[in-house]
C-alpha cells in the first residue's frame, strides 16, 4: 500500500504546495487521493511525483511488490470512465470484466458497480441496471455519498426510461438532498457530477420546479479559477434560461444565459440545442441579448 503520510511529509519537508507538486504531470485530487487516501495513481504519474519529490518509489511503498497489480487497476478504472463519457460502453465493458470486485476497497468497489451499472443502463439492461445501483449505493455511507448521488440520479433515469414517473421522482429527490462535495480539478468525476446536474435539471424543468433548476444550475454553472468546461454549460445556460422566463428574475440574467448558451452550443456543435434555442426566442419574441458585464 502506498504510505501517504510519508508523501505529504516530503513534501512539506521541501515547502512544495499540493498545486506545485502536480503542475505538468496531474491534477490536485490526485495528490490529494495519495496523501489522505493513500491511493496510488498510475505508475508514470506516480514516478514523476517521486522525481519531484527526491524519493523513490520504494520509500512511498510499505510493500513494493503490489505496486503493479493497484496500479494496473487504477488505470482500467480511469480508462473506463473516459469511454463511459464518450458513450463506448462496449469497450467499457470489455475492460469492465477484467476488474476483479474482491481486490477492491469499497470506495473503488462503489466506483465500479456504478460504471457496471451504467453500461447496463446504455445497453437497455434495466433489471442489471437496477441491480448495480443498489449495489453502489449499500456501499455508500454519510461521509463517501458521490457514488450514491449518481447512482440515485440514473436510477431516476432508469425509471424514466420505464415511464415511471413517481419512482424516478423520488430518486430525483433523494440525489437533490445528497449534494456531495466534488473537486473540480478530477475531471472524470466532475464531468459525471456536472452531467447528473443537467439530468436534475431536466427533470425538475419538465415537472415546473424552476427555483430547484436555479439552485442546481447555479451550482454546475459556478466558474473553477475563472473558467467553466464547455461540456454541458450550453445545457445548463439553457435550462438556467428557462427558469428564469418562468419566474420573476430580471431579464438582463435571463438574457446573459441565453447568450451564453448560444455560445457555448456553438462551440460544442449542438444542432440540437441551438434548434431550441432559436424556438425559445422566436416563442418569446426575443428579437435582442445582452451579456452582463
Amino acid at each position: 500500500m502506498i504510505l501517504g503520510s510519508k508523501f505529504k511529509q516530503q513534501r512539506l519537508n521541501l515547502k512544495i504546495n499540493q498545486s506545485e507538486l502536480c503542475a505538468g504531470i496531474c491534477t490536485q485530487a490526485v495528490i490529494s487521493k495519495i496523501e489522505n487516501q493513500n491511493i496510488s495513481p498510475s505508475t508514470d504519474v506516480l514516478i514523476k511525483l517521486c522525481l519531484r519529490l527526491h524519493l523513490t518509489l520504494n520509500d512511498v511503498f510499505s510493500d513494493f511488490s503490489s505496486l503493479p497489480s493497484s496500479n494496473m487497476i487504477l488505470d482500467k478504472i480511469q480508462k473506463i470512465d473516459g469511454l463511459l463519457q464518450e458513450k463506448n460502453d462496449s469497450d467499457a465493458i470489455e475492460i469492465l470484466q477484467s476488474i476483479d470486485e474482491a481486490k477492491l476497497q469499497n470506495l473503488d468497489k462503489s466506483h465500479v458497480l456504478f460504471q457496471h451499472g451504467l453500461c447496463s443502463l446504455m445497453e437497455h439492461d434495466y433489471e442489471d441496471a437496477l441491480f448495480q445501483f443498489n449495489r453502489t449505493i449499500q456501499l455508500q455511507d454519510h461521509k463517501s455519498s458521490f457514488w450514491k448521488f449518481l447512482a440515485f440520479v440514473n436510477l431516476a433515469n432508469l425509471y424514466l426510461s420505464t415511464n415511471s414517473q413517481d419512482k424516478a421522482a423520488y430518486y430525483m429527490e433523494s440525489a437533490t438532498k445528497l449534494q456531495p462535495n466534488v473537486d473540480p480539478s478530477d475531471n472524470y468525476e466532475y464531468f459525471y457530477f456536472i452531467a447528473a446536474l443537467v439530468d436534475l435539471s431536466n427533470f425538475y424543468t419538465n415537472t415546473n420546479s424552476p427555483q430547484k433548476v436555479l439552485n442546481l444550475t447555479n451550482i454546475g454553472l459556478k466558474s473553477h479559477n475563472g473558467f467553466l468546461p464547455t461540456k454541458y454549460s450550453d445545457e445548463l445556460f439553457y435550462l438556467s434560461a428557462l427558469a428564469k422566463l418562468r419566474t420573476t428574475h430580471n431579464k438582463n440574467e435571463m438574457s446573459h444565459d441565453l447568450t451564453m448558451a448560444i455560445a457555448f452550443a456553438d462551440f460544442n456543435q449542438n444542432e440540437e440545442l441551438l434548434n431550441k434555442l432559436n424556438q425559445l426566442l422566436k416563442d418569446n419574441n426575443i428579437q435582442e441579448l445582452k451579456i452582463k458585464p
